[in-house]
């Protein structure tokens, strides 16, 4: 039986024992009963019996102090209960991933393995809510804590890879270009497949989704390379709003980069970042993309960067990035 179980008479299945059932007789087998023992847990019941002196004189307060969670109260716990504590509610998954561990797909079968216990217990679930601020989260026996310095990378992503951890086609991955930093950190946001540019990675969750949130106006800024002559009247829409299968833009920034004589280069910054945005409103008022390329996030530029290189972020640009998000 775990560690810090009340002795309840249950067998190792969660049964009660021959003799041992409240009901009488044998009723190891009787369907329903385990949730008897859990309901008994709840309201604080205790098994009193065979119990020494020293026990017997223990305080009840301090037995509740060492009492832990059993797994089935783990796996009930729903965010939103009010104790007066500052919570961080995530799933188990989310968790391992916002600790720098592993990304959560990776998450997922490693907990499904079981090697992942929340406050002493195996959990083999991954969308068990867990609390980030309270509970202890340990993977293979070592307890993890959260670093104390967040990592900031400038990626310039190169056309035709996937920002992703893995590929099940085998293509390239933005990981494939990125150094091993202790931790794990992703991606603000993503870039197409057949996008390229900057990208930012990180371990500061926080941040990250400020930043791609739209509600906290994160400027991206693209240059985009269009078939044909743009003329300036017909990127009004753009600069307005526009509707896209039910869903409107928030107004857009867009202006003539550059011209050349079977093509133009257009600057379009946006304070969202919906699937394929840019491509789909240029295409709306009817032109085809031949190339986009993302410049700008916040203050953070990708100049200097090859595709394919990286560099950390300066202790300048964090600064200007998590004032952009409303963090500073």
């Amino acid at each position: 039986m775990p560690k810090g179980w009340p002795s309840t008479g249950l067998d190792p299945r969660g049964r009660f024992a021959k003799g041992n059932s409240p009901l009488g007789g044998n009723c190891g087998a009787r369907p329903g009963v385990a949730s008897l023992h859990f309901a008994a847990v709840r309201a604080g019941a205790r098994d009193t019996r065979n119990k020494s002196k020293t026990e017997k004189n223990v305080p009840e307060e301090k037995a509740t102090v060492q009492k832990r969670f059993t797994r089935q109260e783990l796996l009930e716990r729903k965010p939103g209960d009010d104790d007066g504590r500052e919570h961080e509610w995530v799933t188990l998954s989310r968790a391992l991933s916002k600790l720098g561990i592993m990304s959560r797909r990776q998450a997922m079968g490693t907990i499904w393995s079981g090697r992942v216990k929340v406050n002493g217990v195996v959990v083999k679930k991954h969308n068990v809510w867990v609390d980030l601020a309270n509970d202890e989260i340990a993977l293979d026996g070592k307890v993890l804590e959260r670093q104390r310095e967040y990592v900031y990378l400038a990626l310039y992503k190169p056309v035709n890879v996937m920002t992703a951890r893995f590929d099940r086609m085998g293509r390239k991955t933005i990981y494939d270009f990125l150094p091993d930093v202790g931790r794990w950190v992703f991606p603000v946001g993503r870039l197409d497949y057949d996008s390229e540019g900057l990208l930012i990675l990180t371990d500061n969750g926080p941040l990250s989704q400020r930043i791609a949130s739209p509600e906290h106006h994160v400027p991206k800024t693209y240059r985009v390379k269009v078939a044909g002559q743009v003329r300036d009247e017909d990127l009004q829409p753009l600069r307005e709003g526009m509707d896209l299968k039910g869903y409107r833009t928030l107004p857009a920034k867009a202006r003539i980069f550059r011209r050349n004589k079977s093509s133009t280069w257009v600057e379009i910054t946006i304070v969202e970042g919906k699937n394929r945005q840019v491509r789909r409103m240029l295409g709306r008022v009817g032109y085809r993309v031949l190339r986009l390329v993302r410049v700008r996030v916040g203050p953070v530029k990708v100049t200097g960067l090859k595709p394919g290189q990286w560099r950390y972020l300066t202790r300048e640009e964090v600064a200007d990035l998590k004032k952009a998000a409303g963090l500073a």
